[in-house]
This record gives structure tokens, C-alpha cells and sequence, in this order.
């Protein structure tokens, strides 16, 4: 499950992470991918970003592909992160795609890369797409899933209730 759990609500299939005030992260260490739609992805022992566990597609026939996504809403948007790997055998591909708008592919093997976007206020869907063209060669890795939000700060109402910090502590609203 995640770190910071959020909230998930469940909408044809997909299940969507309502995400509050604090980030939410998926790495993976406890086995679980109950947050994400697995299409045949897998948890891995063997190609760990971070940690003991990540995300790995499963061996696919030529010609095939498998997905893995997620699906979550921020009320202000924010930033989503993770970690990827790729060992992609020559003719392979894998893609990484933001609300169905191309982010990046990779068509050659590839270190660990800490990847990055900004998300809009909504609801958003990163699906990454490992597509076989060679049977059964080439894989790729996810780890350190993490969704951090954008908050709105407040100064105008002087509300910081949802802060981690005490407003009555010496600060104030210069008004």
C-alpha cells in the first residue's frame, strides 16, 4: 500500500487515489499493487530500484504488449515522480504516458532515471506500456511511485488548519 495513504474510490475498473495534503508513495516493499490497474505487471525481487521490491511488465510474446497504470486526483495539482529502469531488448519499447499524452519511451536499455512531471488540478492516469516486438528478452522496471500535491496556502483567510504548523506559534496574517 502507499505511504501517506489516500483515499480510493473505485470507477469502472479504475480505481482512483484521492490524494490530501500529504504525499503519497508507492514503493512496493509490501507486495502490493492494489492501487494500480496491473494489466500483467508483477512485483519484482530481482530488478529492485530502491529497497528489495519494484514493478516489473511480465514476459510477453511478440507482438504484445501489457500496461500499468495509475489513476489519482489532486485539488491542486502537484508533482508525480518515479523511478525507472529499462533492459529493453533491440526492437522493444516502453512508454510512459500522462492522461494518453506521450511522456517519454525508451527504446534501448537504460540506467535508473528519476523522472518527474507537473500534474493539473483533477484527475490524471500515468500508464506506462512495455511493447514486445522479441519474445520473451526484454523487461522494465518501476519503483518510488510518489504524488506530491500542491496546496493552497491560505494567507488570504488566515486558515492554516490543514498545515503541519501552529499559526499561533509567533505567525500571523499581516492584513
Amino acid at each position: 500500500g502507499p505511504t501517506n495513504a489516500a483515499t480510493s474510490s473505485p470507477t469502472g475498473g479504475a480505481k482512483i487515489i484521492q490524494v490530501g495534503l500529504d504525499p503519497v508513495t508507492f514503493d512496493f516493499e509490501d507486495g502490493s499493487l492494489e492501487q494500480f490497474v496491473t494489466n500483467g505487471w508483477m512485483i519484482s525481487e530481482t530488478g529492485e530500484i530502491t529497497g528489495t521490491n519494484s514493478v516489473m511488465n511480465p514476459q510477453l510474446e511478440a507482438n504484445q504488449n501489457a500496461d500499468l497504470s495509475v489513476t489519482f486526483e489532486t485539488r491542486h495539482g502537484g508533482r508525480f515522480a518515479y523511478r525507472i529502469k529499462s533492459e529493453v531488448a533491440i526492437g522493444d519499447a516502453v512508454f510512459v504516458y500522462l492522461n494518453e499524452a506521450a511522456m517519454i519511451s525508451f527504446q534501448s536499455p537504460s540506467p535508473v532515471i528519476p523522472l518527474r512531471t507537473n500534474v493539473l488540478a483533477g484527475k490524471s492516469t500515468v500508464t506506462w506500456i512495455y511493447d514486445s516486438k522479441v519474445a520473451e528478452i526484454g523487461t522494465a522496471y518501476v519503483d518510488d511511485v510518489t504524488i506530491l500535491p500542491n496546496i493552497e496556502d491560505g494567507f488570504e483567510t488566515g486558515n492554516f488548519s490543514y498545515l503541519h504548523w501552529d499559526a499561533n506559534e509567533g505567525w500571523g496574517v499581516d492584513g
